[in-house]
Parts: C-alpha cells; sequence; structure tokens
C-alpha cells in the first residue's frame, strides 16, 4: 500500500517504516515524536488517489490547478484508485493533495502563514504577521488508517448545520443605536459576541461604554449575547496611564473574548513592541480570565458567493470581482485592487502605499493640493508592478487562494507563559446586503460551513453601502431581509448560531479527537472530542 514515507524538518529527511501495523500506519515512536515545530510528513502510494472528502463532506477529484490543503476542520479522507479509503487518525496539520502528484500525499504541520499572529512593530506600527508553531501537544502520533468506513467530525454542536457567528466592533455605537441593534437582533433571534469599551475616552463624546451605559449592554447580556472587551477604550490614553488602567482593570462580569482595538499599547499585537513579556501578557490574560482573542487576521471580505471560511476557493479575485459584478466598474475595479493588496499579497509594504496614495488622492481632488501630484504620480508607478503582474497572470493567479484562507485555520491554540488561549480568524463582513444573501446563506447550508464574521454594526459611514444602520434610527430595509432569513434558518435549525465563546468550547474538540480500527476495517472512535460525528461504509 505504502511505497515510502519521509519526515522532513528543517532541511534533514528521514526515510520512516512503511510498515502496517493491522490496517493502520503509524510513525515510530522512538524515532519520530516530536511534531510542535514546522514539519512534513511526505506518503507514496502504489495505487493513485482518486478522489477526496471536501470542505463540505463531499468526494471531489484531486484539483488540477492549485492543490488543495485539508486543515483542522475539514476531513482527512481520501480514496485510492483501487478502492481503498484512508483516514488520518487524528485532525491535526494539513494534508496537501494535487492532481500533478496523484500517488502523493503530503501531511503538513505549521507551514508558513497556517497559524498567524499580528505584530505591530516600531515608532509607525508596521504590521508583521509571525506565523507560530505549536504550544500543544498532539492528541496521539499522526497516523493513517486503511479502513472500510470513515468518521466525519460535525463543526457545529447541530449535528451539521452550517455555522453563523457575529463579533462585532463596538467603534460606533451610542447610547441611541445600542438600543436600535439589540432590538433588531431581538426581533430576528439573533446573538452575537457584542465587543464594547469597557471604559469612556473617546474623540466622540456619545461613544458608548460600560462606564456610562452599563444597563444598556447587561440587557445584551441578558438577551443571550455574549459581552467582549473591544480593548477598553476607544481612544488611546498616554502609555504609562494606558498600562496603569490596563493592569489594574478586572471586567465587570465574565467576559472571555478579547477584541483588539486601534493601536492600544497593551493589545496582544503590541504589547511587545512596548517593551512587555508573554509571561506578562498571560498574567494580566489569567487573572482577568480572557481566553479567545483576535488581533487583525481577517481571510478576506464577504460579498455574494464569499462567505465559508472553509472553502478556500471563496477567498480567490476571481470569486470576489464575480460577486461584485453588479456593482459600478469604478467601484468595482477598486474593491478589486483593495483585495489584490490586502489580501492576496497581503504585505504590509504594499498596505501602507495604498493607504498612502488613497489619502494623497482626497488631497488632490478635495482640497486641490496640486503640488502632492507628482508623489502621487510616483506611489501609482509603484503600485502599478504588483497589480500588473496579478492583471497578466489572472488565469492562473485569480484563482489562487488568498494566503491567509489557504489553510482554513478558523483557530489555534496558542499561550502567553502557560496561560492557554485561542486565537481566532475572521471574515470581513461590511456590506451585509451582499454578505447575508439568500444565496450566500443557502451555499453556507448546502456546505455544512461556517463564518466567524467581523462587523461593524454601527458604522455611520456613507459610503460603507450595504451597512446595517443608515442612521442611528433606521435599520436598512435592504439589510433587514436578509438578517430576518438568516434568523428563519437558526429557527429551523439548519443554521447553528453561537457566540464566539460557545463555538470556540464546541470546536477545540478537532483538537483532540482520536481514531483507529479494528481488524475487519471498523472505525473505532479512541476520543470524540465531544464532537458530533457519522461514521459512513465505504
Amino acid at each position: 500500500m505504502i511505497v515510502s514515507v519521509i519526515w522532513e524538518k528543517q532541511g534533514i529527511r528521514r526515510k520512516l517504516d512503511t510498515a502496517l501495523h493491522g490496517l493502520q500506519w503509524q510513525p515510530e515512536g522512538f524515532v519520530v515524536t516530536d511534531f510542535s515545530e514546522s514539519c512534513l510528513l511526505e506518503f507514496v502510494f502504489d495505487s493513485p488517489l482518486k478522489a477526496f472528502q471536501n470542505h463540505a463532506y463531499r468526494w471531489e477529484d484531486l484539483p488540477q490547478q492549485h492543490p488543495v490543503y485539508c486543515g483542522l476542520m475539514v476531513p482527512k479522507v481520501v480514496r485510492l484508485a483501487n478502492g481503498q479509503l484512508i483516514q488520518a487518525t487524528i485532525q491535526g496539520g494539513h494534508w496537501e493533495l494535487h492532481a500533478r502528484y496523484p500517488n502523493r500525499l503530503r501531511w503538513w504541520f505549521y507551514p508558513e502563514k497556517a497559524q498567524v499572529l499580528t505584530r505591530y512593530t516600531g515608532m509607525r506600527h508596521e504590521r508583521q504577521l509571525e506565523s507560530v508553531a505549536g504550544v500543544m501537544p498532539l492528541p496521539a502520533l499522526p497516523g493513517l488508517l486503511f479502513s472500510r468506513q470513515f468518521v466525519s467530525w460535525s463543526r457545529a454542536s447541530i449535528p451539521f448545520a452550517a455555522t453563523a457567528c457575529f463579533t462585532d466592533h463596538c467603534d460606533f455605537d451610542t447610547p441611541e443605536n445600542l438600543e436600535i441593534q439589540r432590538e433588531f437582533l431581538r426581533e430576528c433571534g439573533i446573538r452575537v459576541t457584542k465587543g464594547m469599551f469597557l471604559h469612556h475616552f473617546s474623540k466622540r463624546e456619545d461613544n458608548a461604554s460600560w462606564e456610562r451605559d452599563e444597563a444598556l449592554l447587561q440587557a445584551w447580556a441578558n438577551d443571550g449575547h455574549e459581552l467582549a472587551c473591544h480593548s477598553l477604550t476607544q481612544s488611546i490614553r498616554d502609555k504609562e496611564a494606558a498600562f496603569q488602567e490596563f493592569e489594574t482593570t478586572i471586567p465587570p462580569v465574565p467576559m472571555p473574548t478579547w477584541i483588539d482595538h486601534g493601536y492600544q499599547p497593551y493589545n496582544v499585537s503590541l504589547y511587545a513592541n512596548e517593551g512587555k513579556s508573554g509571561s506578562w501578557l498571560g498574567q494580566q490574560l489569567s487573572v482577568k480570565k480572557i481566553v479567545n482573542l483576535w488581533n487583525y487576521v481577517d481571510c478576506g471580505t464577504a460579498t455574494k458567493g464569499v462567505i465559508n471560511q472553509l472553502n478556500p476557493q471563496h477567498f480567490t479575485l476571481k470569486t470576489f470581482y464575480k460577486g461584485n459584478q453588479s456593482l459600478g466598474i469604478v467601484t468595482r475595479l477598486s474593491l478589486l485592487i483593495k483585495a489584490i493588496l490586502f489580501h492576496y499579497y497581503a504585505q504590509e509594504s504594499l498596505i501602507r502605499q495604498y493607504k498612502s496614495l488613497a489619502s494623497q488622492f482626497k488631497e488632490l481632488v478635495f482640497r486641490r493640493q496640486w503640488r502632492q501630484f507628482p508623489e502621487f504620480v510616483k506611489k501609482i508607478v509603484r503600485l502599478s508592478g504588483p497589480l500588473s503582474r496579478v492583471i497578466f497572470g489572472w488565469r492562473s493567479r485569480a484563482s489562487e487562494a488568498f494566503p491567509l484562507a489557504r489553510y482554513q485555520t478558523l483557530f489555534f491554540e496558542y499561550t502567553f507563559d502557560k496561560h492557554p488561549v485561542a486565537i481566532f480568524q475572521t471574515i470581513e463582513m461590511v456590506d451585509f446586503e451582499r454578505a447575508l444573501c439568500p444565496s450566500n446563506v443557502d451555499d453556507l447550508i448546502i456546505d455544512s460551513g461556517v463564518f466567524i464574521a467581523h462587523t461593524y454594526f454601527s458604522v455611520p459611514l456613507a459610503y460603507h453601502s450595504g451597512r446595517l444602520l443608515l442612521n442611528d434610527q433606521t435599520v436598512n430595509p435592504k439589510v433587514c431581509v436578509n438578517f430576518e432569513y438568516l434568523g428563519d434558518k437558526i429557527r429551523e435549525q439548519v443554521v447553528w448560531n453561537p457566540t464566539l465563546e460557545e463555538w470556540m468550547t464546541y470546536v477545540k474538540g478537532f483538537t483532540k479527537t482520536v481514531l483507529t480500527c479494528d481488524a475487519s476495517g471498523h472505525c473505532v472512535v479512541v476520543c470524540d472530542g465531544q464532537l458530533n460525528y457519522r461514521i459512513t461504509t465505504s
């Protein structure tokens, strides 16, 4: 069955024994034990791989153009041309499959960009994406089962339902629109994780905060929403005061989820730049009982046809451009350019150039600052290279998954000085008219898909088309129908609508599952991680 197995780590390659023990292969424990750093298991089989179980639990042929990666929450099951099923014993790592190498299966552990933390560095707070490896041990050594059955793990506490989870940022919340949002969500039957500022220190006098609006925010908790710290204040105090505030603040009610905001010096994305250690942050998180963290990682931007974070093909330039086809040509091209720079390349230098160019454009158009025109042209020239490489290579590049969507990493476990946390990744969702259109919700249901949305329910900016609120008193009627449709599907129990903490509590089970099989090829669940599952016979 197995022709060869290679284990590779830091350029060192080692051949492993190919023998099966019963119907299972596993590396010799005394030879390979450490999977805590980036490494690879490469298998070659005597029969070609014919099909694999995709993100939607359906059989699919191996991809022809770009490799597919089967991550933590995606099935790791293939079928050989001779009909033999092969399944992973654990869900950790990423299987790489490609039709160009039909007899090969690569099992990556912590490849580049699979698990990233955002770090803001230097005086200008330049964004760096730091790839991190494992801090939690695997539940067992990785192995392969040559069985007659395979196990499918449900991503939802409602077996094999879709998942819709909202994490809302409170940048524009006021006492007035807080009530409008809450009543609207209550009528729709939708729950969210509601970010909030604990203290009032803001450039906007009417910003809502727990300090001033405790009763209004407690009403959200009473309705079943999760309250989460969106840092502590809207605006930034001087560093000494900010750190003192962070160190002395204990959330007044349980708030296990933290959402970074702005350039607060104590943020997960900035503490190291300010000279603080991981042990300092770990101690602070432990005291505050914070276990779920978001720090500026979006896999893409939702639009029509772009919603399921487990489907990398939703996060390509081709799909994104197609989803915006009904928009005007200028808007469509503007969104495409932004997607190329922010998500396809995801490079801080290009993103900064784009932001600077956009700022200068406003200076030229609205303030007639013609002296900036030569510099404006120079910036256009600098960006023309990366953009032209995509445009002229469209046939191949347009269908390539964005780097932060490729591995379907919705969360990973991490530690700050032995304090365990889960880092979660989101999809930016601003245009609810397009992102939550019925066809998107239906596709999510069909695929048992998942989205963890990064939202701004109260954003008032006119250029945000498809926003929830037209003003502090009025819900956008075009968006209202979409939320009502989603609410109907939640009531029908074909969509699970957890808070972030509820979702995280369930899906952490994917890091714990262990399978084996008996002599007749029947699957045996050693540990189910408290996940729902089903067993299918080939």
